[in-house]
């Protein structure tokens, strides 16, 4: 703008607040009277009485033409104050921001992320942990455990052990009971060897994938860990050269026969609603294998070599009824039918 324009802005505002401001300030500023006002902007003589006697009865003259700017971003946000109490309590037991939010998860009273819980931590003056052995993290972090017991026992017939991370793996082994998993499992032919049969085979690793083990193969500490093995009915887990050679003796009838027997668990208990979600998703492979098609990948915003994936799941439960990987461009249509059949 050129300065004629600028000045042409303030001698003759266009806008009805800055038309209202410039009388208002004509008239009790420059002692302009009620006429020369209305002559010089326009309005009517009893517009600016009304105008004037409305000025006065104002508390804040500046919130009625002037408004701060709008923050960008984010309201931020503050915790509840009980939930910054119980962030401090659990940070001088010496855990880590994970190790929070783990126990704020496993008590369900407060939603928290990482992120705000490492600013909590900053803004209460905490400063980050020292470099800790896996000793001492375990020391800090893992409950103690003691079996269950339906009546008194003596302290010789009781063991207690600590463990990392399978106090809310072993809350599962009640439900596994009682909807007949642990039978679907036995039924399904899985291989077992007299030390090791097919139950705490499959359940060894269902310990790893409900502890969320992740890179076992570089880490196997995890093996040690006497509550993961209580899960699978074993002292400890077995390490990991066993895990892979169990996998190669596994063929896939035999996990049909255990996907059919969870089905007719899912359908006898009511846990199956009459409807389903189906949908394709598409699993990247990032090998030199020439022989995989090209799929859309919603998440990546791109097409992709890769598989794509036909996944059903219930829409109350949220259990998935029906995965194939082996779905082509030119048989999608197929798999609906197939899943309907």
């Amino acid at each position: 703008m050129t300065s004629d324009e600028i000045a042409s802005f303030f001698a003759n505002p266009r806008q009805p607040l800055h038309r209202r401001f410039e009388a208002m300030r004509l008239f009790f500023h420059d002692r302009c009277t009620a006429r020369d006002v209305a002559d010089r902007l326009g309005y009517s003589l009893s517009a600016v009485y009304n105008m004037t006697r409305d000025f006065r009865k104002l508390d804040d003259p500046a919130a009625a033409f002037f408004r701060d700017p709008v923050p960008r971003g984010r309201p931020p946000v503050r915790p509840a104050q009980r939930l910054r109490e119980r962030i401090v309590e659990l940070r001088k037991r010496n855990l880590s921001v994970p190790d929070i939010k783990a126990w704020l998860d496993a008590e369900g009273e407060h939603s928290s992320s990482e992120r705000m819980i490492d600013k909590v931590l900053k803004d209460e003056g905490f400063r980050r942990l020292p470099r800790r052995t896996r000793a001492e993290r375990l020391s800090a972090t893992a409950p103690t455990l003691r079996a269950p017991v339906s009546v008194p026992l003596t302290p010789q017939h009781c063991e207690s052990f600590q463990c990392e991370s399978a106090a809310g793996v072993l809350c599962l082994l009640p439900w596994l009971r009682r909807f007949g998993i642990d039978s679907a499992i036995e039924q399904a032919g899985f291989p077992g060897t007299s030390q090791l049969p097919p139950l705490p085979s499959v359940l060894a690793f269902l310990a790893l994938k409900l502890a969320s083990v992740r890179r076992y193969s570089c880490d196997d500490l995890w093996c040690m860990d006497r509550g993961l093995g209580l899960f699978a009915g074993l002292n400890v887990l077995p390490k990991t050269a066993w895990f892979s050679s169990y996998s190669d003796r596994v063929v896939r009838k035999m996990n049909r026969r255990l996907l059919a027997s969870l089905g007719s668990i899912r359908n006898q208990r009511g846990l199956v609603s009459d409807a389903a979600n189906l949908d394709f998703t598409t699993i990247p492979h990032w090998g030199d294998d020439v022989r995989l098609e090209t799929h859309r990948s919603g998440h990546h915003g791109r097409s992709l070599v890769g598989l794509s994936l036909a996944l059903a799941q219930d829409p109350d439960s949220g259990l998935i009824l029906r995965s194939d990987p082996s779905t082509r461009r030119d048989t999608a249509s197929d798999t609906v039918l197939e899943f309907l059949d």
